[in-house]
């Protein structure tokens, strides 16, 4: 059986899951850190990042870790071990400067092995999609799409340095939150 060709892009996920929702096998989550995972084939590749104020000897802001071994590694290794999956998804905690900061160096390391990556962004709902894209294409301005479309309060601090590195590379971004009020109808009355 010979092995799948490389996709030239990488799907890199981009996703605001609370620590409970982030275990599972061979991914170890902490209370100030959330898994970052690769898929390739049905084989999952796992690494997790860490404030540096809680590993001795860190030199940045966060250390990320190889699961299950617990391994201290690189961004460059970590990017290394995820850049060859199809789809990359990495967990946040909501307001972890750390965390983002690990996600967008991942982003970049990744890119730059793949070339291209596409960034699905759950902070972005479906319905802004066409005016992400516009905005993309440099036919409105950050001033017109930040009007027009429902952010999250840390979507400057957080989020908006992916989103322009995805856009200053040419890289595709998908909003992919569902509809908020739709999601809140569903999660008031069900969905009968």
């Amino acid at each position: 059986m010979t092995a799948p060709a490389l996709r030239r892009t990488a799907a890199v996920v981009l996703l605001s899951i609370g620590a409970a929702a982030c275990t599972g096998p061979r991914a170890r989550v902490s209370d100030a850190s959330a898994p970052l995972a690769g898929t390739r084939g049905g084989e999952r590749t796992s690494v997790e990042l860490v404030p540096a104020r809680r590993v001795p000897g860190s030199s940045g802001r966060y250390s990320i870790r190889r699961t299950p071994a617990d391994e201290r590694v690189t961004v460059e290794a970590a990017a290394d071990a995820l850049a060859s999956a199809d789809a990359i998804f990495l967990g946040e905690l909501h307001n972890s400067t750390e965390g983002h900061a690990a996600q967008l160096a991942l982003t970049e390391a990744i890119a730059r092995r793949r070339g291209e990556v596409i960034l699905s962004m759950e902070m972005l709902e479906r319905d802004a999609r066409p005016r992400v894209a516009l905005y993309l294409s440099g036919a409105i301005d950050r001033e017109n799409f930040l009007e027009g479309t429902r952010l999250w309060g840390n979507w400057a601090e957080h989020y908006e340095p992916a989103f322009d590195f995805a856009r200053d590379n040419g890289f595709e971004v998908l909003a992919a939150y569902g509809y908020r009020p739709l999601a809140s109808r569903v999660a008031a009355y069900g969905l009968a």
